[in-house]
């Protein structure tokens, strides 16, 4: 009995989708660009007919008309070199000519007879255009040269350096223009590749050498975009050039020129013919090592507090908050009742209680430990034309894993979580042209894309037994194999057993008997102690919540360390269908399908969550959102982009499909059969499917001149998505029977929608400086979130439940400005500003929950409704000033100075550069002020909602090399610095004190819970006669103290201090408190060879 899925068979929208794909289909989905112009004779100026105009090294060609107009459709974006040849005139060659994918270039030839000039012209090409002249919304184009010259780690910090993102260190993704996390849909060659279930942008991408372009649509963008409400980003990989390239690098800080986080990124790349101008391919990868993955402040970097001393009252003792010592089991067990040694076997099989014993870590440096990570990144493609058919095939491959330090977890280590992210994506695309003339012309293109996304997180073991072997002493596994990477996958001890499969075997179990307890297919593993079935008394004890013996301060650890395991992962098949309509010389009409169908299993997953709170608990039975579904998303598109040269509109619309394939309990929370408690019989649920959602969505894009140099712009549109499927499907399979009653549950609702209106102008005051300003505003609709309801479940009436609707709404206001400045091939200057207010009745779907929704009326007891009127958002960043820059210097460079032109000659220097405001929050008045602002329970609050703010953050990050010609290659040697002035950049705070240092400590540990852990006399450790408290206080002193048996007052209290701190206590310091700063000042040395 699946609950969650029907059976999988074909659905009729489905086959009716496939089989309307190929009657009419977007030019190549946004990877290519057009060239259109006229050739002239340069003497009379009259129109020459029949000339050929066509890109060098390829097929893609064709003739002028009557009035020597030409064009050239779905040109690949990148450098090219255009040719125009006609019979008795000299060959013209327009040299580095750059596409720009979605937009026109207009390229005049004047072409001389022969009878004047024998020789053919060159003529040097635009590599950077800077006014597309047919644009009609707000985008920002970054060319893979300049990608790969920013000192930034990937292509997400790229994109945050443009106007209108704002970075919400979200996995889910960046927010647009006022948007939520995940709203942008992601387009890498064409192919959608969203993560449906998390509601996020795909992980899988291409590093920034392997990009040719980047586009982010931030305003309106054309309906053959689909699954976007807030905006695109769209990725175009390098295809194969007409020669062999290649180049490999390398980066890293272990060098120890200042802190040494154990980084190194490796990089190699090549790209070129095979069969000349009919197949050419590139490759890249890239691995990345880390030996601590989240680089942070440590000891009194982060800051100190001061304590009155308990052994002088005139005097105080101070201590560095962040933590500078880390430890780790020995191996030693001790018997809690008897304070004598114990066995491991004894401990395991739980027979006794048993603490363990530490040590301090050695030569960490700046590192914390078992807090390494990994990153690898494959991008293959090939590219060609065979007639009048062109063809390509890509596949990307990525892995990414990491561990996760928790300073609570570092005296359990064996309970510390991981993650490992595993994409592939294959994609293949044809392009047939079905015709072409002078005027005229059409083009099919198919495009199938198959891939897989999986997201594990848990704790580590091959089996069980290597889990536990941590607590032997065995710290396994620790950094990595070598320079932090580590080779192969992360294991999970619990992948075997916590399968979809198992999980079902279990529930039908559980349908047929009402009795039995909730979910636990855990049993199918063994305690290698005891060759017993693992049960979940078992994991407790290992596992265990609650009071901690074996933390040193002797503090519970509620909401931190539940031992958990969670699988998401979702395979997707995708096809997309286009027809591309040169009608005439103005006209041109795109029609379009795409279908995707996905196979999806979530395990104890919601949104993206990869601590120790990910996953289904083994030690728990709440809260566990487990289903599997094969949903359908397809969309139909058509647009009609009229040019007539000064003035472009785009008009088109889209039409979007979603089939669920799921069924829901009718009543929420009843999901299992209930006995009667009168009559015995039982009372099974009633199952029902959410109907088949369409929503249409109108788009107008219009570009005109104003003046010669300026060009307005506006576009309009409605933006629709299909709701993040874990929130969609949650509680599919939870019984409220069975389940904590906070379990959240979703229902059949509609897409969400934004309602976007911009306008826009570009100016030119030379060939080489540009401002572009663009004002908008979005109406948010039907934003999906979470409220509560009574039902009438079997033998509870009026139950309380959590369940999903539609009923947020907001609206955005913005002003993005962007300025950029060119220098021939020297210099690459861009500066933006973006000014934004977003408001909204919620952030994300949890925020009514997690606020007022925890707090009741004073007078009447029952909880607080749903706010009717908007707040600032958690990303309503109000300002944000971003710079890049990349200055590049050829070898014959002169200033005229012979010892300056010698120092800055070959140099590649480049700088990236941002400021934001700070976003909003909302203090609250908890005791000791021990909750952040992102903590578990932020209510009780002081003020209205959201009106305090984090400070402004800043960050620089440079790049300086110098360029060494080597034969025919060239070899640059830099430095890179991430965070150039060690700018501590405050990320969270205490939601009491607007502090990222908790005050509040400082009377806990000067009070009751201090003092407690202090005699008034010293403590002689031989004199104590409890045996169990006398190996706690060896412990102690030899973990903490000097080693001499006798702790003094000051010893004792500076030992409460310390074992509190290397504690890392969640509810008093609010995780590792290094992780409320930015990352600090990161220095690298770094070599790339080029051939």
């Amino acid at each position: 009995m699946r609950l969650s899925v029907r059976a999988a068979v074909p659905s009729a929208s489905l086959v009716v989708l496939l089989l309307g794909l190929f009657a009419g289909s977007a030019a190549a989905q946004q990877t290519t660009g057009k060239i259109e112009g006229r050739v002239l004779d340069a003497q009379s100026g009259q129109p020459l007919i029949g000339a050929q105009v066509s890109v060098v090294g390829t097929r893609y060609g064709n003739i002028t008309n009557e009035e020597g107009y030409y064009f050239l459709n779905n040109i690949p974006a990148g450098l090219h070199d255009i040719q125009a040849q006609y019979i008795g005139y000299q060959t013209v060659t327009v040299v580095s000519q750059r596409v720009l994918v979605g937009q026109s270039i207009t390229l005049n030839f004047q072409m001389q007879s022969q009878a004047i000039a024998l020789e053919a012209i060159t003529v040097e090409g635009e590599a950077n255009p800077l006014v597309p002249r047919d644009q009609t919304q707000t985008k920002s184009i970054i060319t893979g040269d300049v990608a790969d010259a920013i000192p930034v780690e990937n292509v997400r910090q790229i994109v945050a350096l443009q106007p209108g993102i704002v970075e919400t260190g979200d996995r889910r993704g960046q927010v647009v223009r006022g948007g939520r996390p995940g709203e942008a849909a992601v387009y890498l060659d064409g192919v959608l590749v969203r993560n449906f279930n998390a509601g996020a942008q795909s992980e899988i991408s291409v590093q920034n050498s392997a990009v040719e372009e980047v586009d982010v649509l931030v305003g309106g963008f054309g309906a053959e975009y689909g699954q976007a409400m807030s905006g695109v980003i769209n990725l175009v990989s390098r295809g194969g050039g007409t020669r062999f390239s290649g180049a490999l690098g390398i980066e890293t800080d272990q060098i120890a020129l200042e802190r040494n986080f154990g980084y190194t990124r490796l990089e190699a790349s090549i790209a070129g013919p095979i069969l000349g101008e009919a197949l050419g391919f590139s490759a890249a990868l890239t691995a990345i090592g880390q030996e601590d993955a989240r680089p942070t402040f440590m000891g009194s970097e982060i800051g100190s507090l001061t304590f009155p001393s308990l052994a002088d009252p005139d005097a105080t003792v101070t201590f560095p908050i962040g933590q500078t010592r880390f430890f780790q089991p020995t191996g030693a067990l001790t018997n809690v009742a008897t304070g004598e040694a114990a066995t491991a076997a004894d401990c395991l099989a739980g027979t006794v209680e048993c603490v363990h014993n530490f040590e301090e870590i050695q030569d960490l440096g700046d590192k914390k430990p078992w807090n390494n990570g990994d990153e690898y990144n494959l991008n293959f493609n090939v590219r060609g034309t065979l007639a009048s058919t062109r063809y390509n095939l890509g596949l990307t491959l990525a892995r990414q894993q990491r561990r996760f330090f928790d300073a609570q977890l570092q005296f359990r280590p064996h309970g510390l979580s991981a993650r490992r992210d595993k994409q592939w994506l294959l994609r293949g695309g044809i392009e047939q042209v079905l015709f072409q003339g002078a005027e005229s012309g059409a083009n099919l293109r198919v495009n199938v894309g198959i891939g897989e996304d999986e997201f594990v997180a848990g704790i580590l073991g091959n089996e069980l037994a290597d889990t536990l072997d941590v607590i032997r002493g065995d710290k396994f596994p620790m950094d990595g194999d070598l320079l932090g990477f580590t080779f192969d996958d992360f294991a999970y001890p619990f992948e075997d057993s916590y399968t979809i499969e198992r999980w079902f075997e279990r529930f039908d179990s559980m349908a047929d008997n009402p009795a039995l307890d909730y979910l636990t297919p855990i049993v199918t593993l063994t305690n290698p102690a005891t060759g017993e079935p693992w049960t979940l008394q078992d994991a407790t004890t290992v596992f265990r919540g609650g009071a901690n013996v074996d933390e040193p301060f002797g503090l519970g650890d509620f909401f931190c360390c539940f031992a958990r395991y969670g699988v998401r992962r979702e395979k997707t098949f995708s096809i997309r269908g286009d027809i591309d309509w040169q009608v005439n010389r103005w006209n041109r009409v795109l029609v379009g399908a795409e279908v995707l169908k996905k196979d999806i299993v979530n395990i104890g997953l919601g949104s993206l969550g990869v601590t120790a709170q990910s996953g289904v608990s083994v030690t728990s039975p709440t809260f566990q959102n487990v289903f599997q579904a094969e949903p359908t998303i397809a969309g139909f598109y058509a647009k009609d982009r009229l040019d007539l040269g000064e003035v472009v509109v785009e008009l088109g619309a889209r039409l979007d499909m979603f089939d669920s394939d799921v069924l829901y309990p009718e009543i929420p929370g009843f999901a299992l059969p209930v006995s009667d408690p009168v009559t015995g019989e039982k009372n099974v649920p009633n199952l029902v499917e959410q109907e088949t959602q369409w929503q249409f969505s109108p788009r107008l894009g219009v570009g005109f001149p104003v003046t010669e140099n300026t060009q307005f712009r506006l576009s309009y549109g409605h933006f629709t998505q299909v709701p993040a499927l874990y929130a969609l499907f949650a509680g599919v399979t939870s019984d409220l029977n069975k389940t904590n009653p906070n379990t959240i549950f979703g229902r059949p609702i509609d897409f969400g929608r934004t309602v976007g209106f911009e306008f826009g102008f570009t100016h030119s005051f030379n060939p080489q400086t540009v401002v572009d300003i663009s004002g908008y505003t979005r109406d948010k609709q039907g934003d999906v979130t979470f409220r509560t309801s009574l039902v009438d479940l079997p033998n509870q009436p009026n139950t309380t439940v959590k369940i999903m609707s539609n009923a947020d709404f907001g609206y955005t206001r913005g002003l993005d400005v962007r300025l950029t400045r060119r220098f021939a091939n020297i210099l690459n200057l861009g500066a933006n500003y973006s000014y934004l207010t977003s408001k909204s009745t919620g952030s994300d779907p949890n925020t009514y929950l997690i606020t007022i929704g925890r707090q009741t009326n004073p007078v009447t007891g029952e909880p607080i409704p749903p706010p009717q009127s908007t707040f600032a958002t958690d990303f309503d960043q109000r300002h944000t000033i971003s710079a890049s820059g990349v200055i590049t210097t050829p070898a014959d460079f002169s200033v005229g100075n012979p010892a300056l032109d010698f120092l800055l000659r070959n140099l590649h220097t480049s700088l990236a550069f941002q400021a934001r405001s700070g976003l909003p929050y909302t203090k609250t008045r908890t005791d000791y002020a021990t909750a952040s602002i992102g903590g578990p329970d932020p209510v009780f609050f002081i003020g209205d909602f959201q009106q305090t703010r984090l400070p402004w953050t800043y960050i620089i990050n440079a790049r300086v090399g110098r360029n060494l010609r080597v034969g025919g290659s060239s070899l640059l040697a830099f430095v890179s610095v991430r965070n150039l002035l060690d700018t501590k950049n405050v990320l969270d705070v205490f939601s009491k004190t607007g502090s990222p240092i908790n005050p509040g400590l400082t009377a806990l540990l000067s009070g009751t819970t201090g003092s407690s852990r202090v005699s008034d006399e010293e403590i002689v450790i031989a004199d104590e006669e409890d045996a169990f408290r006398r190996a706690l206080l060896e412990r102690r002193e030899r973990t903490f103290g000097n080693g001499d048996g006798v702790l003094s007052v000051e010893e004792q209290q500076s030992i409460s201090i310390q074992s509190f701190f290397a504690g890392g206590h969640n509810p008093e310091l609010g995780q590792f408190t290094g992780y409320y700063f930015g990352e600090p000042r990161q220095i690298r040395l770094g070599f790339e060879w080029r051939f």
